[in-house]
């Protein structure tokens, strides 16, 4: 087991928890978090504890103190007043407790002397006992491998387990991430609101993430990276062997100046380290919440392509001169097709069609002999296809398997755009196979191109 599993594993696999502000008071997070990390089935221990409580806290005998635990617990959640903290945290390292997650918020995010010397207190007396410690200001953690959701959200109701992980900054942005994964039929494997970052920083979970065998692809958000060469080096190391997608704020005044109060980050020359990081670590930079998913959950199934070079699939010709101006503006190849890929085509489509990259369909129905013309064509290393007919023409259960056959047999990277068609059942079918199906042309080619500079990263490494 290599020193970050070891390190990191009481977080995410616990075997016990102590869970320090349990209440039968259904209106505290107290209550909400132990009744979520009871309800997704956690199979370990799970010790309440709250002085004021003599009665079962949702079927749980309450424990007076942390020392009455008739063993030293892997894990310990704390949500009590900020006041209490300090000293849970060191009742937590005289019980030897190796991982310490605080809810709790009020520190050093207000900006204030007394807060941040609070802040600064819970971290060294943690660090005295070799215990790895969340937040404070964290919004929680889940670990589907391991049936364990301590998580203060109610954006994420479910959860289901897939391949994704996710480390976020923002408990808000990460849980609106962890959602999306759900509702489009992906999952995720962990999940970490890293809250203040007062000891564990984001490199910390990439770096855990990167070893971690549950993991393919790993998703970021941060506001602001504290130690920049500490986080060069380990993303370097990271995504040699897995693909970080990342999106960075805080880079603008009015960001920073929000993130200082949010999170207490204020570390200057964010974006010239951001830039560094995309440019000589190879990460995946995206611009809104909504890409950090579905960017990041194009890499699950989807190949690396070994060029540039796009052929377009639509059923209507405007869709495909929108494509081709957002695939060039991003830096991809529109080729023109081969003679022998032309004739193929040709024995599908009608006389008049354009014989011309994009492929319009037209008035064909012959989009299977089109789209596997285009996938066998050896001068196409990705496809991209503008599925725009609504769901009367080519329902998502007809069209998802096909593509899912061209992608394996030829190992070419091929997306769907579906120029805002897609109904509940394309979402559903394409995330059974862990295959996006996008609204967006500007995210669809997001897809691709991100597609080509990861392989391109890995080919120059």
């Amino acid at each position: 087991m290599s020193n970050i599993i070891n390190r990191m594993n009481p977080l995410f696999e616990p075997r016990s928890i102590a869970f320090v502000g349990a209440t039968s008071r259904t209106e505290k997070w107290g209550f909400y978090i132990l009744s979520r990390l009871l309800h997704h089935g956690y199979g370990g221990k799970v010790y309440p504890i709250n002085p004021s409580e003599r009665e079962s806290i949702l079927g749980l005998k309450p424990l007076p103190g942390i020392s009455s635990i008739p063993e030293s617990p892997d894990l310990a959640v704390i949500v009590t007043p900020r006041p209490t903290v300090p000293d849970i945290v060191r009742e937590c390292v005289k019980k030897n407790i190796r991982a310490c997650l605080v809810i709790t918020a009020g520190f050093a995010e207000l900006s204030r002397k007394e807060e941040i010397r609070l802040e600064s207190e819970i971290v060294d007396t943690a660090k005295t006992g070799n215990m790895i410690l969340v937040g404070p200001n964290s919004n929680g953690i889940v670990s589907t491998p391991s049936n364990l959701c301590l998580l203060m959200s109610t954006r994420l109701e479910t959860v289901q387990q897939g391949s994704l992980s996710i480390t976020s900054r923002s408990g808000s942005v990460g849980t609106t991430v962890a959602a999306l994964c759900v509702n489009r039929n992906f999952g995720f494997s962990r999940f970490v609101s890293n809250g203040n970052e007062a000891d564990l920083h984001i490199e910390d979970y990439l770096e855990f993430y990167g070893e971690d065998e549950e993991t393919k692809v790993i998703l970021g958000y941060t506001e602001g990276i504290q130690d920049g060469d500490r986080f060069l080096e380990i993303i370097k190391r990271v995504n040699r062997k897995k693909p970080i997608i990342m999106l960075m704020s805080g880079f603008t005044d009015a960001g920073a100046r929000a993130a200082r109060y949010h999170t207490a980050s204020s570390y200057e020359g964010s974006e010239l380290l951001y830039q560094k990081a995309c440019r000589e670590a190879g990460i995946i930079r995206v611009q809104d919440v909504e890409e950090i998913f579905s960017i990041g959950a194009s890499f699950i199934r989807q190949p690396l392509p070994k060029g540039r070079r796009v052929g377009i699939l639509t059923v209507g010709g405007g869709w495909g001169v929108i494509a081709s101006d957002t695939c060039v503006r991003a830096g991809l190849d529109i080729i023109e097709l081969p003679d022998e890929t032309l004739k193929e085509l040709d024995t599908f489509l009608p006389w008049w069609w354009s014989r011309n990259n994009p492929v319009d369909t037209g008035a064909s129905f012959e989009w299977r002999g089109c789209l596997e013309a285009l996938a066998g064509c050896h001068n196409v290393d990705m496809i991209l296809v503008m599925w725009v007919a609504g769901k009367e023409m080519t329902p998502a259960r007809e069209l998802c398997p096909v593509m899912e056959s061209l992608i394996e047999r030829y190992n070419k990277p091929i997306i769907l755009c579906s120029g805002g068609f897609e109904n509940r059942e394309a979402i559903e079918e394409f995330g059974k196979k862990q295959l996006v199906a996008f609204h967006s042309i500007k995210q669809a080619v997001k897809a691709l191109s991100s597609l080509v500079q990861y392989s391109e990263y890995l080919s120059s490494t």
